[in-house]
């Protein structure tokens, strides 16, 4: 098995870049990069508000 991934509370499991079964849902996707290409793309918005949140907080 190749890559195994947690996005958003199921694991997918990324086989040589070709297919990504999710097995809870049992769906194919032809496109995991897409998929992760998003999920990063969500993950880089959470921690910019991190961020924010951190600078509003801790001023000095």
């Amino acid at each position: 098995m190749g890559l195994v991934k947690l996005i958003a509370d199921r694991i997918v499991f990324l086989e040589d870049g070709k297919v990504l079964f999710d097995d809870s849902t049992k769906i194919f996707f032809n496109r995991p990069d897409k998929l992760i290409a998003d999920f990063l793309v969500v993950y880089e918005l959470w921690l910019s508000k991190i961020q924010k949140i951190n600078k509003y907080f801790y001023k000095r």
